[in-house]
């Protein structure tokens, strides 16, 4: 009737944010996968209605981004502009499936994912590809004797002092291969660069599934020329599987209703049924 009409009235509208786009968890995985299922199948994005199951471990993602910000802030401590920003990722390489990424401190504060999109010097994670290079071509053996002394350059071109510091150790004068590679020594790193060639370092990196340029500089045995972390970490991954690039698996099953549409998973995934897991 009409007071209940003027009741209704009188009370103050209600309103309820939208429901998130992309859920409470593994906002940057979410993202990944709806671009990579609306530019891989526009057509069946497009008409929706898709049930897409991803290798994603909510519970994984959380701890990651946990240590990823505790790491931030104790950086912050030390760096006049505060926390850096952070990127990370999780690879399973026995599956090739992605179980976490990690874009940036804050999901809602920036949406650019730091782990699949942005281009940053690795520094000495990268000095594994330029001992790998070396290795396949019989360059150096694990007990190489490799120098380990000063190294200062100037380039004229760009008016450019290069001296490499010794990996906060005092210089050994000579260290064996493996040990320089495990202790992540600078010079020696670049002894070996100039004994296999920048080229077959770069056609190596390339062979790794590492997709972004690699500048043909001496400092690129260093970690120089930047990498998408998740190109990296594909190397890695090469490198666990006995030189088998995995691909990276984020969706591996879309359906819609009963229909399989697309079936990515791995042999060795242990959820599948028996009779098609290898283990």
């Amino acid at each position: 009737g009409e007071a209940e009409r003027r009741a209704a009235q009188a009370e103050p509208i209600a309103l309820s944010p939208p429901p998130s786009r992309y859920g409470a968890l593994v906002p940057w995985y979410t993202e990944r996968v709806r671009q990579e299922i609306a530019t891989a199948m526009p057509a069946a994005y497009d008409r929706g209605g898709l049930r897409i199951e991803t290798a994603a471990a909510p519970a994984l993602g959380l701890a990651a981004e946990d240590a990823g910000r505790a790491a931030a802030d104790d950086l912050g401590r030390d760096l006049a502009g505060g926390r850096p920003q952070l990127a990370a990722l999780v690879w399973d390489h026995r599956t090739g499936y992605i179980e976490a990424t990690v874009g940036g401190l804050s999901w809602d504060d920036s949406r650019f994912d730091r782990a699949t999109q942005a281009c940053r010097q690795p520094g000495s994670a990268f000095k594994p590809v330029v001992y790998a290079a070396a290795l396949e071509v019989d360059a150096i053996t694990p007990g190489t004797p490799l120098r380990d002394a000063p190294i200062a350059e100037y380039d004229a071109a760009t008016d450019v002092h290069w001296k490499p510091a010794a990996s906060g150790h005092a210089f050994r004068g000579v260290a064996l291969a493996e040990d320089a590679l495990a202790a992540s020594l600078n010079a020696p790193a670049i002894d070996v660069l100039d004994r296999v060639g920048a080229d077959r370092v770069i056609d190596l990196a390339h062979r790794l599934g590492i997709r972004s340029a690699v500048a043909d500089v001496r400092p690129m045995a260093l970690g120089a020329s930047c990498l998408v972390p998740l190109e990296l970490a594909g190397a890695f991954a090469t490198f666990a599987r006995g030189g088998r690039r995995p691909e990276p698996v984020f969706a591996v099953r879309i359906r819609r209703g009963d229909e399989v549409l697309v079936d990515r998973a791995a042999a060795a995934d242990p959820t599948l049924d028996p009779g098609r897991r290898l283990d």
